[in-house]
Order: C-alpha cells, then structure tokens, then sequence
C-alpha cells in the first residue's frame, strides 16, 4: 500500500517524542513506530519500483507495437509495388521490337519440314526481322547506313558499344552520359538520370546479339553464331556443346554461371572450343578464328 501523508507526519512526531524523552522505558513505544515506519517507507520503495518497472514494461510494449506497426505498413507498401503492372515500353520504332505474332509463330512452325529422330527447332525471331545487314547466312540483321558503328539494339560511348539507354530504360532514359548512366535528355544531371552499376551488368552490357550479359567491346559485332566473351568473338558455346552453354573461357564451357565453373564437373576444356563462327563452312569472309566484333557486319563503308 501507499505510505501516505499522515502515516508521514506521525512518524517524524514519534521521532521527535522520542527523542524528547529520557525515559529508557519509554523507548518501547518508540522502537515500535520506528519499526513501523521503516516497513512502511520499505513498502513505499517497493511500491515505487514497481511503478517504475511496469512503466518501462508499458514504454518497451509500445515501442514494440509501434516497430511492428511500421514494418507491417512497409511490407504492405512492398506488395503494393509489386503488385503494380510494368511500365509501358512505348513504342521504340526499332525493329528489334517487331517480333511476329502468334499466327506468324503458327505458320512459321508449319514450314519447317520434321527431320525424322530430330526436334521441331524453335522458330528464330531474331532472323525474321530487321534490315538486309551485310549480307551472308551468319551475318546479323543490321542497318548499314545508320552512322552507328556498333549493332543494332547499341549505341557507341567512348569507343565502346554498350545496349542503348532507350532499350534498357524502355525509351524513358534514352540518352547515354556514362557507362551506367542514362538521363533523359541533355544537359544530364542528378535530376534527370538514372544509375544502374555493375561490371557487365545493369547498365554496363552490351547487345543481346552479343550474349546474355556481355561486356560491352569496340565498335562492329560478331557474327549471329558467336558471343563476345572478353572483347573477342567466339562461336557460341550453346552451339559446340549444348549441355554447357555458358562461356567461362576462351577454351571452357560450362553447365552453370560463375565460380563454380572452376569445377571440373561443371565444365569442358579443350582448343575445340576456341574458335569463331565460321569455322567448317569453307566461306572466307567468315572468321573461323577468335576475332575482334567486325565493324564490316554494322556499317557500309
């Protein structure tokens, strides 16, 4: 219980009476209110202690509830986001974006003739669109006389040919500044750009013709059976071995992506797997060596 005001006064004048007296018998009486009095500021002090911890336990719940309160309301606000549908690219006028319909998937499918004990090849897109290029069966779709030296779906910065800002950014970011950096018109600032960092990811890749996540390399472009592995071009290896279609060096291949490509299961090694595009089909303007991407494949001279 509470040590209250009277419970207070009465012992500081029983202190004072006893210590008025000179009795020593009289010292029982006195002896019991101190007694009495020191139970009861005891009982104060547990009182108060109890007070205090079940404040700190009310503070530490609520902060507690409110913490929870706000990572309910971020969790919310994430599934929110995701729930939103994609930006609309836009149209591009790219022919890169021109992919044929379904009906155009039918009927392609219906001229290719069944090889017996063969699958059916998926239908290739990327051959179906574009302008003429430079011609030959594993020349890419390109425009000739466009001034861009680099493929199609690139653009050139700084001597290097990297996928261009209005195919990364869905025509929002289309102007290049740096390598991971596109803005939306210039003059390029904090205010108008977008970043996206990585070496030979986010915005730092080159075209999808070159490879999935191909660094970006020097003006021209391989031929439509090679990927760009370290600036050369090589023939792809989904094409020398399908089981290990990922290129890991000039003469490896492997079943994953990464470190764990150093493991002898996970790859094969061998000078077969070095070469270009054109090797075996007796045509000279087509490399059958590692060779820089050819800048004769994207712009007439």
């Amino acid at each position: 219980m509470a040590f209250s005001p009277g419970i207070s006064r009465w012992c500081f004048e029983s202190s004072l009476s006893d210590a008025s007296s000179s009795d020593v018998g009289a010292a029982a009486p006195g002896e019991h209110s101190r007694r009495v009095c020191r139970l009861g500021a005891r009982e104060m002090g547990f009182t108060i202690a109890a007070a205090l911890a079940g404040s700190l336990i009310a503070a530490s719940l609520q902060a507690r509830h409110s913490t929870l309160r706000l990572h309910s309301a971020k969790v919310e606000s994430e599934i929110s986001v995701a729930a939103m549908p994609s930006p609309s690219p836009g149209p591009l006028n790219h022919w890169w974006t021109d992919v044929p319909g379904e009906k155009a998937a039918s009927s392609t499918a219906a001229d290719v003739v069944p090889v017996q004990g063969a699958s059916t090849p998926e239908p290739d897109w990327f051959g179906e669109t574009g302008a003429a290029g430079a011609g030959g069966a594993l020349a890419p779709k390109a425009t000739m006389n466009d001034g861009n030296a680099c493929a199609d779906d690139e653009e050139e910065y700084s001597g290097l040919c990297y996928k261009k800002c209005s195919a990364l950014t869905y025509g929002q970011y289309p102007v290049r500044s740096s390598a991971w950096t596109c803005c939306k018109k210039e003059p390029c600032t904090l205010l108008n750009s977008r970043h996206n960092i990585g070496i030979c990811s986010g915005f730092d890749v080159a075209g999808d013709i070159e490879g999935r996540k191909a660094c970006p390399h020097v003006v021209g472009t391989c031929l439509i059976d090679e990927e760009v592995h370290i600036g050369m071009c090589y023939k792809k290896c989904s094409l020398l071995a399908p089981e290990y279609p990922n290129r890991f060096g000039p003469e490896t291949c492997c079943k994953v992506r990464g470190l764990s490509c150093a493991l002898p299961s996970n790859s094969v090694t061998g000078s077969k797997y070095a070469v270009g595009g054109g090797t075996g089909d007796n045509d000279p303007s087509t490399p059958d060596e590692p060779h820089k991407p050819l800048k004769s494949l994207t712009e007439s001279d």
